[in-house]
Parts: C-alpha cells; structure tokens; sequence
C-alpha cells in the first residue's frame, strides 16, 4: 500500500509542473515556497518509505524467530523419543538379565542341563551385549541432542532480545 501511495505521489508530482508552465515567469517567493512543498513531501515519502522497511524487516525478523522456535521444538522431539527409545533399552536389559537368572535357578533345581544353560547364556549374553552397545549409542545421541538444544535455545533467545532491542527503538 505504502508503494502504491509513493508512486501515486511521484505521478502528481510529475504531471503538476507539466501542466501548469505559467506564461510569465513565476515570482521567486512562489518557487521558494514550490520547492518547500516538495521538500516536505519528498521528506512524508522518505518516511513513509523507512517505516515500510522497518515494518519488512521486523517481518523477517518474526519469522526467524518462528524458525528457530520450530527447530528447538523438533529437537525436543528428538530428544524425547531418543530418551524413549533408552529407557525400553533398560526395560528390555533387565529382562534379560531376569531370564539369566531364571534359567541359572533351573540348572541349580536340575530343571535345566548345564549344557543347554551354556547355550541359552551364550545367547542371552550376546543380546545383552548388542543392547547395550545400543544403549551407549543412545546415550551418546541423547547427549549431542541436549547439547544441541542448548545451543539452538540460546540462539532463540538471543534473536528474541534483538527483536526487543530493535522494537524499543522505535
């Protein structure tokens, strides 16, 4: 709208002096006080002009802010099911561990040979061992993610006080 206002001005700026060349020359208090009239109109449009940018770049400003804010969130979201992940990690861990025992109970009860213990240990210890490398995996991935949502935290509150400072100043 404010570009619109401008070159509708522009436009009537242009076509008034076209239109009315006078047949004399025009009195010098008359062109003093033209070229003033234009000057204060050139100076409204100068304004309007600034205030149209600063509008713009408070716009942009906004949706940085809306960015940065959807990234945190994603990474919470990250961090949550990661943190889900772990703790099934755990749960499943602790199952297994239950099963060790169980059948260690059974091979001391006789329910159980020691040669078929020896097997299903080996099993149970191997999955033990890829879970547990998954959990570390886990918990390395949890740490990068928290370290990345402090970073990108920090960096929204810090475009959050810029757009403050800049809104101040107006």
């Amino acid at each position: 709208m404010n570009r619109a206002l401008f070159v509708a001005l522009l436009a009537i700026l242009l076509v008034l002096p076209s239109q009315a060349q006078p047949a004399t020359e025009p009195e010098p208090e008359d062109l003093t006080a033209q070229i003033t009239k234009l000057n204060a109109t050139l100076e409204e449009l100068v304004g309007l002009m600034r205030q149209q940018v600063e509008g713009q770049t408070l716009d942009l400003l906004m949706q940085r802010i809306q960015l940065s804010a959807e990234r945190v969130e994603q990474t919470e979201r990250d961090l949550r099911e990661v943190q889900k992940q772990n703790e099934s990690y755990a749960d499943e861990k602790l199952h297994l561990e239950q099963r060790l025992e169980m059948f260690a109970d059974q091979v001391d009860r006789g329910q159980l040979e020691e040669s078929e213990m020896e097997s299903i240990t080996s099993q149970l210890e191997g999955a033990l061992e890829r879970l547990v490398a998954r959990s570390r995996s886990a918990d390395r991935e949890i740490a990068e993610l928290e370290a990345t949502l402090g970073q990108q935290r920090q960096d929204l509150r810090e475009w959050q006080d810029f757009v403050d400072d800049r809104l101040s100043d107006l």
